[in-house]
């Protein structure tokens, strides 16, 4: 695996590489507090069975983050890395803030979007989702680790998961800088002017949302109904939270017979 550095227009994001296959797989990871890259290895090795048919890339946000930072910014600045590192027809993967980032692109940028799987992830925020996202932002200002162990990380996954492996998904919160927390806030932030609800139909590439019945973050029926709004097919996991992509032994099974079907 290859880890680098892109330098677009004075703005420099990192992204990781895997992979030999002849198809572009870009992954584009949801709201945490720590880099997506601090586990490239646990993600290649989750993705394994694609590397030899996928080279598959996971890009992470900017480096350093203004204020004031919109998803619409997040989506064009991915583009530019896919573009500087010559992706183009990607089977794109979106999972939660990953997901918003991947509709924007998928409508303003469809050239660059062979299949786009949208999971765990929202068109519009409710009241309720501004007001969790406002505490998850006030919390990474006041750099509060222990409100956001026990809120986002336990909202983000089912009960008996949180609590087979909630040392270890707590530690990654306890133990997060104070840079981190930062970005967080400013990531999280983003969540709430994102709205791409009355643009949906503009996604033309063939599309899958899927997300799980559970969701303790965003309401599935909500997911549903972006998917009638985009007119693509759907599929709702039964018995796990938001992090259904974590969590569901069959979830690869269905990303993957969307990709190649």
């Amino acid at each position: 695996m290859e880890i680098n550095i892109v330098n677009v227009n004075g703005i420099e994001m990192e992204y990781a590489k895997f992979g030999t296959g002849a198809k572009d797989m870009v992954i584009i990871p949801g709201l945490n507090v720590n880099s997506v890259l601090d586990n490239a290895e646990a993600v290649e090795n989750y993705y394994a069975r694609f590397k030899d048919d996928y080279t598959v890339y996971l890009i992470d946000r900017r480096i350093n983050l203004p204020e004031g930072y919109t998803t619409r910014q997040i989506a064009d600045d991915t583009v530019e890395v896919m573009k500087e590192i010559g992706i183009k027809d990607a089977y794109m993967h979106g999972a939660s803030q990953g997901g918003t980032i991947l509709q924007e692109i998928a409508i303003n940028y469809p050239e660059i979007v062979k299949k786009a799987i949208l999971a765990s992830t929202i068109s519009k925020p409710t009241e309720e989702a501004i007001r969790m996202v406002d505490s998850w932002a006030k919390w990474g200002k006041e750099k509060n680790r222990e409100a956001l162990e026990e809120h986002f990380v336990k909202l983000g996954y089912s009960d008996e998961f949180f609590e087979k492996f909630k040392d270890m998904l707590a530690g990654t919160i306890l133990t997060a800088s104070d840079e981190k927390l930062d970005k967080f806030a400013i990531l999280a932030e983003a969540l709430k002017s994102f709205n791409t609800y009355d643009r949906l139909d503009q996604i033309k590439c063939e599309t899958l949302v899927m997300g799980a019945t559970g969701d303790k973050m965003f309401n599935y029926k909500d997911q549903i109904d972006m998917a009638e709004k985009i007119g693509c097919d759907y599929y709702m996991f039964e018995g796990y939270s938001h992090c259904v992509y974590d969590e569901a032994p069959d979830y690869l099974d269905k990303l993957e017979e969307f990709f190649d079907k």
